[in-house]
């Protein structure tokens, strides 16, 4: 019988060969680090086999396609902070389960998670805060079956909370302004750091606990504006 070809390839190192699960953990650190930096189009394999000092051959084994591992990287981001959000909200919801839920803390709600990921990170804030904002934005047309059914219950959830705390509000609305909410957040994420650089006060560089005070109370005052009246 011919061998097959899914086997673990040799590592070309005077050390003894990792485990096939520290091979596969290095990948995905270099593929984050390089997505982070120049974009999920602009990275090739090439790239990060270089800097996970790997080769092709490992890439194929334990992902398949650079797809695949693009998918793998959101996933392993975006899946853990999916499951805080959901969890913050079933612990404030079971605290006051008869009353509405203030639109301040909604909004923690969906921002704290990302946030507190972004300053736990063994990544640098600059690089997480991007490789955050990638993984929301730049890849939302191909996001993996696993993350398009969590951010399904995600928008679900927080929209039937955001109309309990504002039942004014249309539920058509509540939808868009979570895409705003969203969008809010991601672009913060990508462009924070260069604020001070942009307006020239470097000496006032928003640290991330600043940013997430701010952030949760500009998206929450704009939840409350009413909805527009529709045109005839």
């Amino acid at each position: 019988m011919a061998q097959s070809t899914a086997q673990i390839p040799d590592q070309t190192s005077t050390a003894a060969t990792p485990p096939a699960a520290d091979t596969r953990t290095r990948i995905l650190d270099a593929a984050e680090v390089l997505f982070a930096e120049e974009g999920f189009e602009t990275v090739t394999l090439r790239h990060i086999t270089t800097d996970a000092d790997v080769n092709l051959a490992s890439v194929n084994y334990h992902f398949g396609s650079k797809e695949a591992l693009i998918d793998e990287v959101i996933v392993r981001r975006l899946q853990p902070i999916n499951e805080w959000r959901l969890r913050l909200l079933d612990q404030r919801v079971a605290e006051s389960p008869d009353e509405p839920l203030s639109l301040e803390s909604l909004v923690d709600c969906f921002v704290t998670p990302v946030i507190d990921t972004v300053r736990e990170s063994a990544h640098s804030e600059h690089l997480y805060s991007r490789l955050m904002s990638r993984c929301l934005a730049e890849s939302i047309d191909r996001f993996p079956d696993v993350l398009i059914a969590q951010f399904t219950e995600v928008l679900s959830r927080f929209v039937a909370e955001m109309s309990r705390a504002a039942p004014e509000v249309s539920q058509d609305t509540h939808q868009l302004r979570i895409l705003f909410m969203a969008g809010a957040m991601t672009h913060s994420l990508f462009h924070f750091d260069k604020l001070a650089s942009a307006t020239g006060n470097t000496a006032s560089k928003p640290d991330m606990e600043t940013l997430r005070s701010e952030m949760v109370n500009f998206i929450a005052t704009g939840l409350t504006a009413p909805s527009s009246p529709k045109k005839k």
